[in-house]
Formats: C-alpha cells, structure tokens, sequence
C-alpha cells in the first residue's frame, strides 16, 4: 500500500513531528503494537512491528513536498486497506496542520 501526503513545511520539521508522534503512539498503543522498530537514514525509515499478532512492515520517506509511506500487510489486513490508509492520512495530516 502507497500513501502519499502532501505538506508545506521544511523537511526537517516534519521529520521532527513525525518521530514525536511514532514515540507517542509507541507509549499509547504499546498493549496492541510490539516491537516497534525504526532505522532512520537522513529523511527515510525503514520499520516493522507487530500488531495484534500481525507482522506489519514498511518505509517512510520525507521530501520537500510530501510525505511517502509504503506498508507492507499481510493478507487479511489487506481488507482493511481503506480503513487504513485513511487513519494514516488523518494522522499525518493532523500532525502537519
């Protein structure tokens, strides 16, 4: 799944709110996703974690217009995918406004 949002800020800001909203969803959701793990490179992540037993991976990408996200589902959260990709755009979006 390809998520793509746009944002008017400098790189370096939205890489800021975004590590403080993946630190805060770390502490608020830590009963259903474990092992949250990210390797970050200059304006890129790469993660994975688990969530209610489900492997959930992924890359994360800032650019000077936009916000990339790539997940990788397993199957049955595949059927969810609209639900998904709607929750993700909303928080990104909340945190960019």
């Amino acid at each position: 799944m390809q998520i793509n949002i746009s944002h008017d800020f400098p790189i370096q800001e939205v890489l800021e709110r975004i590590k403080k909203m993946i630190l805060e969803y770390k502490i608020q959701y830590s009963n259903d996703i474990k092992n949250l793990n990210e390797d970050w490179t200059s304006n890129s992540a790469n993660f994975h974690f688990k969530y209610n037993n489900f492997f959930i991976s992924g890359t994360l990408k800032v650019n000077e217009e936009s916000v990339k996200v790539n997940l990788a589902l397993p199957f049955f959260l595949r059927l969810f995918g609209s639900q998904i990709r709607s929750t993700i755009e909303q928080k990104i979006n909340t945190i960019l406004n």
